[in-house]
Order: structure tokens, then sequence, then C-alpha cells
């Protein structure tokens, strides 16, 4: 999702907030949020209840820190966030993946790139595209990418059910739901081997799905 306007001029950067959902991301947090500062000057960091030391390397960077005491998931987490910069009068939120999977300028520049994608990661894309289209009555091209750019009526209607990583899904019926218009860019997806085991496995999207076209056959 994104507003219509370019959020890349210093007088729309004042008005955007970064947000980072992380859980056990010590080896990496750092870095990703020390890039992200060079570009904006709101960044927020969500602790899903990591046991290592993703806080304490957050904190170095300098940026604030929200904490969850568990785990409750990626989408609780990003929840948390939106949350709490609504209330801090943002006008554009910014959400993105804290395993240094997502490239900051294209985060914030929308910059026109292209992705390299492992073939069995392609081909679960390419089902979860189809299904949602059938689920969801939405026309996307990528299911669960978490770089997303929104305006403060859509972050407004961010409210999960799935608190999981099933909540990427979910997005695309609060889209319908609430008629937002949206936009999709491409944008570099930066598989490293760190980003590739931190990240969702081939097997556990597949899950997602079930659990998503089981929840569609239940509201029938």
């Amino acid at each position: 999702m994104t507003p219509s306007e370019k959020i890349n001029d210093s007088a729309n950067l004042d008005l955007a907030v970064v947000i980072v959902p992380a859980y056990n991301e010590g080896n990496i947090i750092g870095d990703v949020l020390a890039q992200l500062k060079g570009y904006s000057p709101h960044v927020i960091c969500v602790d899903d209840g990591s046991d290592d030391d993703t806080h304490s390397r957050a904190r170095e960077t300098g940026v604030i820190i929200l904490k969850h005491p568990l785990n409750l998931g990626q989408g609780a987490a990003l929840e948390t966030g939106i949350r709490h910069c609504l209330d801090l009068n943002y006008e554009y939120f910014i959400t993105l993946d804290g395993d240094g999977q997502h490239d900051p300028a294209a985060a914030l520049k929308m910059l026109e790139s292209s992705t390299h994608v492992p073939w069995l990661k392609k081909m679960v894309l390419k089902m979860g595209i189809v299904i949602s289209r059938i689920l969801h009555q939405i026309k996307i091209s990528d299911v669960h990418n978490g770089l997303r750019v929104m305006n403060r009526q859509a972050a407004n209607c961010l409210r999960f059910q799935h608190i999981d990583m099933a909540h990427a899904s979910e997005i695309y019926d609060i889209i319908r739901d609430n008629n937002l218009k949206f936009i999709e860019h491409p944008v570099t997806l930066l598989y490293t081997s760190y980003s590739r085991a931190k990240g969702q496995s081939s097997s556990n999207s597949l899950n997602i799905l079930t659990d998503l076209l089981l929840n569609y056959i239940k509201r029938k």
C-alpha cells in the first residue's frame, strides 16, 4: 500500500515512520536499524519477545524500542508498532522485516528494482497469489512481502485476527473490506544465507495457505 504522494522528499519523510518487527535478530538488527537511520529520522523497532540480544543491539542504535514480554507473532508486533505510531500523529507508515531482507533505499525511495527469489520459494509465492486472488478477491503479485508503505487511513484499518505470519494475507481482506486504494512497487529482496535461515520456510508458507483456506471454508 502506498499513498499517492511520494515519500522521498524531506517534508514527507518528516511525517513518516519506519516500523521494524524483530524476533531473535540480534546478529543483524543493529546493522538494519543503523542503515535505516541514514534514510529516515523516525525508526521504531518492536522486539517481539526475543530471547537473544536483539533488544540490546537495537538500543545501541538509539531508535525507539517497543517490547513484547512474550513472542506473539509478527502480526502482533506490527499492530503494536502501528497503534503506537498512530498516537504520535505520523501520516505515513513504512514496515519492513528485521532480517535485512529489504533494501532501505527501496523502502524509502520506492525505487524500481529487480528480484531474485529461490525457485521453490517462487513456486509457493505463485500458489499464494492464485489462492489469495480467489479468497480475497484482489489482484496482487506478492503475498507475503513485509515491505509496505501506507498512509494514516490505511494504518488505522490494520487490526489483525491473525497475529502470526498469516496476518500478511489478512491485510488483503482489510484492503477490500475498507475499499482502500493500493499500488504495487517493484523492490529488491535480498535473499542472503541469514535471511533464508530466518525467513519463512516453504513448508511453513504452505501451512499458512492451508490455514487461510480452512478459515475461508468455515466462513462459508
